[in-house]
């Protein structure tokens, strides 16, 4: 796994195509899901850039957790200020693992909207068609506007606890 990028941590550098991608993913989500004429030009680059936002949170959690046992181990020297620093790296490592769900949500949502609205994935995926009707359309709008929000949150809670422990000198 990338642990560093020049003789940097890998962490920072990849967790900012996260930041930048997750929300761009999660809004068009909800375009997608909420609007038929977006659907309709959007086509497969919702699930995609989904994809990819998923695969990037994905690794800025892989790489943060590699990151965590480094300043982990240079924190064991002074054990009295370590118990809070743990506890705010544990925090902000939960925080990245629910966004990275959230992210994987997103793109099965926009995978599944995709699916049911495409024409292409109708006749080649055999997905039947009456899944594109209202009621399972607006479950899935609903469930969008859930993802949306959540995936959004998780980067603003994840980003922020990290630029905290950033600032604060961790």
């Amino acid at each position: 796994m990338l642990t560093t990028v020049a003789g940097l941590p890998a962490h920072p550098l990849l967790v900012h195509f996260a930041v930048v991608l997750t929300p761009i993913s999660a809004l068009l989500l909800l375009v997608t899901s909420l609007w038929p004429r977006v659907r309709r030009w959007s086509g497969p680059a919702t699930p995609a850039v989904a994809l990819v936002a998923f695969v990037a949170c994905f690794l800025a959690k892989e790489s943060g957790e590699r990151f965590e046992k480094r300043v982990l181990a240079a924190l064991a020297n002074s054990p009295a200020a370590a118990a809070e620093q743990r506890a705010a790296i544990e925090h902000h490592a939960d925080q990245g693992t629910a966004t990275m769900i959230w992210a994987f949500v997103v793109f099965v949502l926009a995978l599944a909207v995709w699916a049911v609205t495409s024409d292409w994935a109708r006749e080649h995926l055999r997905v039947p068609a009456a899944l594109g009707s209202r009621w399972p359309m607006v479950g899935l709008g609903v469930s969008s506007v859930v993802a949306t929000i959540a995936a959004v949150w998780g980067v603003i809670a994840a980003g922020h606890s990290g630029a905290s422990m950033v600032w604060s000198g961790l």
